[in-house]
């Protein structure tokens, strides 16, 4: 998930481009236990399957979102890498390191 920080350096949106209308279901409506957020998120899920996450305005979510922005930061140090230090890094089972 992109966040303001990672937002910033990115170009804009091209305004030619089609975009959908998401439902937004905001992490702190649904932390604290609101019905009116947890139905929102419950019809979107299974009306059209897809949703916003809005983390904006629940402090709960700030660590979660540094975790973000520093595995943003580290895919370009791990990739620039030799192959060989890459392939000291075992593959799970799903295919995925």
């Amino acid at each position: 998930m992109p966040t303001p920080k990672l937002l910033a350096d990115s170009p804009p949106f091209p305004d030619d481009v089609r975009t959908a209308q998401l439902e937004r279901v905001t992490l702190a409506g649904l932390l604290s236990g609101d019905p009116a957020e947890s139905d929102k998120l419950y019809k979107a899920a299974t009306d059209h399957g897809f949703f916003l996450l809005d983390f904006a305005t629940s402090p709960d979510a700030e660590e979660l979102l540094k975790l973000v922005e520093d595995a943003f930061e580290l895919g370009p140090q791990f990739f620039n890498e030799p192959l060989e230090t890459k392939k000291e890094f075992k593959l799970n089972n799903a295919g995925c390191g």
